[in-house]
């Protein structure tokens, strides 16, 4: 895909035809009257190929420094990232604060029940600087008991001095159709009493309609809920992907892998299709490496968020390595999405954090594979194509080296900017640790590509 690259040149084509339109006439006059200047005593006929002759020098030197100038521009332009993309704004709520659920006491390994953290999706209520926040599974990797949640709060961005000011408004527990509260306890996964309140939630988008559809990495599955947090109905996956049964790499054959489930949510603006995100291969897409399952292929499953039941086609995102996941989605327009890749490394270790670009208008529907493989997909199965937008390790945003936080997990639109660019949120999950703040960045995008 080169939609950003084309994007890139035909940018720097505008600004260089610009130039030329405004400064080729002033030009030419200037080298007219210098001629003109220089042949006083010399005849009309004299002065007029003199004239032609100087100026036809003079226009194949400007075509030529034109020339020159665009190469230039244009590789400047297409370097890995688009340069049009700038770091606007960065903030945090400290990973010590506390949220607005009433929770008191702590939980089984000790930190406190309204501990506010471990963010993994972000999305833009559209009012003001107003935002939702939804908290994934809680502390200790499913450990506890901690009862899932979703957070209101206002992010202030300030421009001059490029920061982000938070401010938590408001705490909203998840509940199940029948009411009873969702937790991030593995330990309900074990009893079939109680499975179904078991749920991580990692990404959700509101409808028009005011509801929200949640996805759960645990069933891994994908949720309708109503706006005050309760459960109303689900779509289908196939039983095929089904969270894994078993504890080792070699029993993870079919379905779900641990730890590698659902994702991000996008839906698209005209509303009609909603994708969301496999953080990494299905258990048939994968090899054994080690006590791993992995492969280089995540699926991508679509739906009609308009309505809950069977999810419809799938398709193939190609990840870096097999060693790099998928957090987020966020529709662009009604084919092409961000997609939020990164690896679970932290500091100097980290090498993986990228926002791309994708687009599934030619991608095959693989619902009906079984498995696509776990090196090449098979053959005349097309995957999505994807270019790099933003690379959030880039030294020029100052979160790379000793500073890169290991979980970038969210992503969303914003308010506009007044010069008409779009604001891209990012939220990172800081697992509910007190050392780490609750991290958000905010980046310009241009309009359109």
């Amino acid at each position: 895909m080169k939609l950003l690259k084309q994007t890139r040149i035909n940018l720097a084509s505008r600004q260089l035809h610009r130039y030329l339109l405004d400064g080729k006439n002033r030009l030419f006059d200037d080298i007219r009257k210098l001629a003109i200047r220089f042949g006083d005593n010399r005849s009309a006929d004299e002065n007029r190929r003199m004239t032609a002759w100087v100026s036809r020098v003079m226009k194949q030197s400007l075509e030529l420094m034109l020339l020159s100038g665009a190469l230039l521009f244009a590789s400047d332009c297409m370097g890995d990232e688009p340069r049009m993309i700038e770091l606007i704004g960065s903030g945090a709520f400290a990973g010590s604060a506390t949220d607005l659920s009433g929770d008191s006491g702590t939980l089984e390994e000790g930190s406190p029940r309204n501990r506010l953290g471990g963010f993994s999706a972000i999305e833009y209520s559209g009012s003001n600087n107003r935002f939702m926040l939804l908290a994934d599974r809680g502390p200790a990797d499913g450990a506890t008991g901690f009862e899932c949640r979703w957070h209101v709060a206002d992010l202030q961005l300030n421009l001059p001095s490029k920061s982000v000011v938070p401010q938590l408004v408001a705490t909203q527990k998840l509940q199940s159709s029948d009411a009873k509260p969702l937790q991030g306890a593995l330990s309900l996964l074990e009893n079939p009493q109680t499975v179904q309140l078991a749920f991580d939630p990692e990404g959700f988008r509101k409808l028009a309609s005011g509801d929200w559809v949640v996805t759960d990495e645990y069933g891994p599955t994908i949720s309708l809920f109503n706006p005050q947090g309760k459960m109303k109905s689900r779509w289908a996956l196939p039983d095929w992907m089904h969270l894994s049964q078993g504890v080792t790499a070699s029993e993870w054959n079919r379905g779900t892998v641990p730890n590698r489930g659902l994702e991000g949510v996008a839906i698209t603006p005209d509303g009609q299709l909603g994708l969301a995100v496999m953080q990494g291969a299905l258990g048939q897409d994968a090899e054994i490496s080690g006590k791993k399952r992995i492969g280089k292929f995540a699926r991508i499953v679509a739906f009609d968020p308009s309505q809950p039941g069977p999810t419809s086609k799938q398709f193939a995102y190609p990840l870096e390595s097999a060693s790099t996941g998928l957090s987020e989605i966020l529709a662009w327009d009604n084919t092409r999405f961000l997609v939020l890749e990164r690896d679970g490394e932290s500091g100097k270790d980290a090498r993986c954090k990228k926002i791309f670009l994708i687009d599934i208008s030619k991608a095959t529907d693989v619902s009906k594979f079984d498995s696509i493989g776990p090196q090449s997909l098979p053959i005349g199965v097309e995957p999505v194509e994807k270019e790099l937008l933003i690379d959030l390790l880039n030294p020029e945003y100052g979160f790379h080296g000793e500073k890169a936080q290991e979980k970038p997990e969210g992503m969303t639109w914003g308010p506009n900017l007044e010069d008409g660019r779009k604001t891209l949120w990012v939220c990172y999950d800081n697992d509910f640790e007190v050392e780490r703040p609750n991290l958000f960045l905010v980046f310009a995008v241009p309009s359109s590509f």
